[in-house]
């Protein structure tokens, strides 16, 4: 009996946009429908409790859902409620740069530009615009890696990635563009697991309800957030953390900028 092996990565990129080429009319109507009609969401508000300075146990870096598009305040989105699966009742402070719409390029130029904290977890929020924009597949991996090791330079002490968010069931987009966004953004989460770089891959499941979104059918809601963070909290205790680097000397501080503009925020719970 003759084994069947999987497709090269290649294959299934050529096979890819093969048929984004056969169906582009098509894709080019619903992308421009969907932008038309998505509302658009605001960021969340940081809250009463907003801070700056010093070291944080949890940041979260990346772009819309880092920024909690989706909930009215951060204390909904992500770093809230992660920071309530890992951390319980003991106080701990976590913080947030990240911007609506940026992909991983823009997301190092963010990082380079603030006052990044020495964080004890970072986690990574990032793909679906990667996805959305057809960033190729190399590119991607190669602005990874150079985030991670800015990361790291910055003194993070643990990074993780998990998995580029299922694009393929995001109700906002008509079919076939769903279907073939998802294909894409399945593309990019095998490529972030080859990337070379010191961070963990956190590979999730999520169950396609519609309540687990946003009214705008594109980002998560407060439960959306909630699933996520315990998901992400729940492998984290199952996945042991790679090796530490060698210690390196603390980089020097950059300039601080300008803090809205950037999107971040620093609360202590």
């Amino acid at each position: 009996m003759t084994a069947r092996h999987a497709p090269t990565p290649r294959l299934v990129a050529a096979a890819f946009w093969s048929t984004a080429i056969a169906i582009a009319p098509i894709l080019l109507v619903q992308a421009l429908y969907t932008a038309l009609r998505t509302p658009r969401l605001p960021e969340a508000a940081p809250g009463p409790h907003s801070a700056a300075g010093g070291p944080a146990d949890l940041l979260v870096v990346g772009e819309s859902t880092a920024v909690g598009v989706g909930v009215d305040a951060l204390d909904e989105a992500l770093a809230g409620q992660l920071s309530a699966c890992l951390f319980g009742d003991r106080p701990a402070r976590w913080c947030v740069i990240g911007c609506n719409g940026a992909r991983v390029s823009a997301m190092c130029t963010l990082v380079s530009a603030a006052e990044v904290p020495r964080a004890g977890l970072v986690v990574v929020l990032l793909g679906v615009n990667d996805t959305v924009k057809l960033t190729p597949l190399r590119r991607f991996q190669a602005h990874v890696r150079a985030l991670v090791e800015l990361l790291n330079e910055r003194g993070a002490g643990r990074v993780v990635i998990p998995a580029v968010p299922p694009v393929g069931w995001f109700s906002a987009l008509p079919r076939p563009l769903r279907w073939l966004l998802g294909w894409r953004a399945r593309q990019l989460d095998a490529a972030l697991r080859g990337v070379d770089a010191r961070f963990d891959h956190l590979a999730l499941a999520f169950p396609p309800l519609p309540e687990l979104l946003a009214p705008d059918g594109y980002h998560p809601s407060a439960r959306g957030y909630a699933l996520w963070a315990r998901l992400i909290a729940e492998t984290l205790n199952d996945t042991p953390a790679m090796p530490p680097a060698p210690a390196t000397p603390d980089p020097q501080a950059a300039p601080a900028g300008d803090r809205q503009a950037r999107s971040a925020a620093c609360v202590r719970d």
